[in-house]
């Protein structure tokens, strides 16, 4: 009997045959069409670009980012052609585009995601974080890494399970979480050693090996909402390792590809059972790995935009496993900036943002890449990681090569990327990388798969929320609030790209809500509507308009906060002073406050409405006004009432001859010859009133000398009018 050692051997003499069979033909980067793109603001256009060998023809075709069908933009375009410009486009509307290669014998594939000056951001959705118990424990770095994502505008939810709970109590949890919010939720993030799912009925299984049969480990079942996973069917134990055997009730399911299509995007990161890095424990490479995380958002590597490909498999009869990087790659970072050398002596002296390697493989080894045991020592100078070879997609076995990528170095995920090919391209325009892994687990035929196309055996290791493009974010958040007002103060970034910051506050939901525009040219913010006592928490951030391969778009970085305490509001104490004229009905309005007002609303009883601080107002008859006066700072606004007896004096002319006063001029006492008089009033030229007598004789001796008004207030209701000279 052959041992699994020489069937390794052999495999991998084959592989090297048949790659001497192709190397005369085509190379593995025939297989992709690499592309980029150019846009253009002011026609608006976007133009693609590709290189691609010898050709008879390109198709090209075009979505909108969320369909699901391509058309064909016109005819196909002559083999010497490598463009082709979209004028047909809008500004802030993302597109995706493929290009086929029609050669002789074979067809190449290239997809694009473009856009114009895409708009920021602000609501990412929800994660559902799923902590294994023992994990949960190092509750400070899990606390800051959830900080971060909220940072990134990702609302999270926690969800704590035990390592040996069933798959199926597991699931109920992550579903009951998902149907709080169904719309919000996108993201599932295992932490830890969650219980692994197995699933599958392959008697040819994705990588060929008759011994590696049945079922493999199925992340896919977490992120399906909505169906039914059956345990009834398959009955197959000749598998070489027991965990993938699948006998009915034993909680391995018995699809080999999802019953319905995956509503959330996963990814895991377990270091369980990861032997070569003793003595560093487990617990220590979680801790590790998430510190890098947040290091690498926080704009804390300094990461070439580049990429290398280490391909040790070539062609295979078309398979070209190693085109899915070229494809990925090139609408990120431009195929210019993809090199072809061997990965791990690169990413030892420098960095690359993305990495491929393939080769002949066990759950330890890449043929040409290297081993667990190799990675366990290397620095890892590469963020996103693609895989593929034998054994090592089968992720839950110990020492698996896979889990070993992203235990060490800077690599932060990593995925088996052949069958199918793994297609990476939103994240040209911003995309995190969950939103691809779940595109490829529900890819049928929508973009060229190669075999096992939506297989269980699909898988991202690693945080799904990354994002390619990072902005480094402010430094220094103060707030502080002095009444009414609260001061966020940042310190700036040295950096040309970024075009400004913007200002996000938290609400009561516990959500972060955008309270500005890019604020351009400035490192503060006054909030003035503050309207709560406690503590208030703001968010800032920087921005760039980011230019990549595939188009523009307003990039953000992690957001800082800060708090501010709000220990008494500011308020508004108004008063209403009046001053009213009887006798021709004026009425003076304005108002005493606290906060500098200004917007005014008067409602004057009448009919009148005016918008002035101080009113002058005459009413045309006597009455009972109800007078109110919405008054506003902008963010403060108070409703005052004011109610206004009036009563206008009935003046008649001062011509009444029957009544006369004597002497006049006068120097001490005058008299008013008529025996009616209820009341008079000795008034100066501006109505301020002098004397109030209700004698018929009023001594005048202490008036200086001048004119003045008598008003004589009659029992019938009459009040005549007199003007007086005191000498």
């Amino acid at each position: 009997m052959v041992n699994l050692n020489m069937k390794k051997i052999i495999l991998f003499l084959i592989v090297a045959f048949l790659s001497t069979i192709n190397i005369y033909s085509q190379i593995t980067k025939d297989y992709a069409v690499p592309l980029n793109a150019i846009t253009n603001t002011l026609e608006p256009s976007i133009t693609l670009y590709w290189t691609a060998s010898s050709a008879n023809s390109f198709s090209i075709y075009r979505k909108l980012k969320n369909e699901n069908t391509w058309t064909i933009l016109g005819a196909a375009i002559p083999a010497s052609v490598r463009s082709y410009k979209d004028t047909n486009v809008l500004l802030n509307t993302i597109y995706e585009y493929k290009v086929v290669k029609n050669a002789i014998g074979y067809n190449a594939y290239g997809y694009i995601s473009s856009g114009i000056n895409i708009d920021i951001i602000d609501d990412r959705g929800i994660m559902i974080l799923v902590v294994d118990s023992i994990v949960s424990t190092m509750s400070g770095v899990i606390n800051n890494y959830i900080k971060t994502l909220e940072g990134d505008a990702w609302t999270i939810k926690k969800l704590i399970v035990g390592r040996y709970e069933a798959v199926s109590s597991v699931k109920s949890k992550i579903v009951n979480l998902y149907l709080e919010d169904p719309t919000r939720t996108k993201t599932l993030f295992l932490l830890g050693h969650i219980p692994v799912p197995y699933s599958g009925n392959f008697t040819s299984p994705p990588d060929g090996h008759s011994d590696h049969i049945v079922a493999w480990p199925t992340d896919a079942y977490y992120g399906d909402m909505d169906a039914i996973w059956d345990d009834v069917s398959v009955n197959n134990t000749t598998g070489a390792d027991p965990r993938n055997h699948n006998i009915p009730g034993d909680g391995k399911f018995d699809y080999s590809y999802p019953p319905t299509e995956i509503e959330l995007e996963i990814g895991r990161v377990d270091f369980s059972n990861l032997n070569y890095f003793t003595p560093i424990t487990e617990f220590v490479l979680y801790q590790r790995y998430l510190e890098k995380n947040m290091k690498y958002r926080n704009s804390g590597y300094s990461v070439r935009n580049k990429a290398i490909i280490d391909d040790n498999f070539g062609t295979l009869s078309g398979e070209a496993f190693a085109s899915s990087g070229w494809k990925s790659f090139a609408p990120i970072i431009n195929d210019t900036n993809i090199e072809t050398a061997d990965l791990r002596a690169s990413c030892d002296t420098s960095s690359f943002l993305f990495s491929y390697g393939c080769g002949p493989g066990s759950y330890e080894n890449c043929g040409g890449v290297g081993s667990s045991s190799d990675l366990a020592g290397d620095s890892l100078r590469t963020v996103f990681n693609m895989l593929f070879g034998s054994y090592f997609g089968d992720w839950d076995s110990p020492n698996n090569l896979m889990r070993s990528m992203i235990a060490q170095g800077a690599t932060l995920t990593t995925c088996w990327s052949g069958r199918p090919h793994w297609y990476l391209h939103h994240m040209g325009m911003g995309d995190h990388i969950g939103y691809d892994q779940k595109i490829v687990q529900n890819n049928t035929s929508l973009y060229h798969t190669n075999i096992f196309g939506n297989g269980i055996q699909i898988a991202l290791l690693g945080d799904p929320s990354l994002r390619a493009q990072i902005v480094a974010p402010p430094k220094n958040i103060r707030a502080t609030y002095t009444k009414p007002t609260i001061t966020i103060q940042w310190d700036t970034i040295a950096n040309e790209d970024i075009i400004g910051y913007i200002i996000y506050k938290k609400n009561t939901s516990n959500n972060y809500e955008r309270i500005t525009n890019i604020l351009s040219n400035t490192n503060i913010y006054e909030y003035r509507c503050v309207n709560k006592v406690g503590i208030e928490e703001f968010m800032v951030k920087s921005v760039k308009l980011e230019e990549t391969a595939s188009g523009t778009f307003y990039n953000t970085s992690i957001g800082k906060s800060d708090t501010a305490f709000v220990n008494i509001l500011d308020s508004i104490i108004t008063n209403i002073n009046v001053t009213v004229n009887t006798i021709n009905g004026n009425v003076t309005l304005y108002f005493t406050s606290s906060i500098e007002a200004n917007t005014y609303n008067w409602t004057l009883g009448d009919g009148t409405i005016l918008n002035d601080s101080l009113i002058n107002h005459t009413y045309s008859q006597s009455g009972n006004y109800n007078i109110k006066l919405i008054i506003s700072d902008g963010c403060i606004t108070d409703t005052i009432y004011q109610n206004l007896n009036l009563v206008i004096d009935n003046i008649i002319s001062n011509n009444k001859e029957d009544i006369v006063v004597y002497p006049n001029p006068s120097n001490e006492l005058i008299n008013i010859n008529n025996d009616k008089i209820k009341l008079i009033e000795i008034l100066d030229l501006n109505g301020n009133k002098l004397i109030v007598s209700n004698n018929s004789t009023t001594d005048i001796s202490n008036l200086s000398a001048g004119v003045y008004f008598i008003n004589i207030y009659l029992y019938d209701g009459v009040i005549v009018q007199k003007k007086l000279f005191k000498y």
